[in-house]
């Protein structure tokens, strides 16, 4: 499987910095995990990815490289399928019909890292967080 580098959360220079799992909750009433991102010089100069109902995360604890991109809607459902056992996720177009696409309202499968090392994580929202709003 091929992606492009697609950078989704418009990072200056991605290349140029380091991400660290930093906190990972998952329980049954919220999931949510903290990707501290920071420059290769400096610790104290950081920001976050905060991911909001994570359903799945593969990959290590630390990389280099901020380049962020969605996976194809339908291998993000494939996933799903298989980690759950439900079946009953719509498919693509489903999903455009029922406006779920339209309004942002649909699992995603955030993609990181290279080939040979990524990281997955599904997640209904992500957005980033300057170091004073944490």
């Amino acid at each position: 499987m091929r992606f492009d580098f697609n950078d989704i959360f418009s990072i200056t220079q991605p290349n140029e910095y380091n991400c660290r799992v930093q906190r990972y909750n998952m329980t049954d009433a919220q999931s949510f995990m903290y990707v501290f991102v920071y420059p290769d010089s400096d610790l104290r100069n950081y920001f976050a990815i905060y991911f909001s109902f994570v359903r799945y995360y593969s990959g290590p604890m630390a990389w280099h490289g901020a380049n962020f991109r969605l996976a194809p809607y339908t291998d993000c459902v494939n996933l799903l399928r298989r980690i759950t056992g439900f079946q009953e996720y719509p498919s693509e177009e489903e999903a455009k019909v029922s406006g779920l696409i339209s309004r942002d309202q649909h699992y995603k499968m955030y993609l990181s890292g290279s080939n040979e090392l990524g990281v997955s994580i599904v997640a209904l929202h992500a957005e980033i967080l300057q170091a004073d709003q944490l």
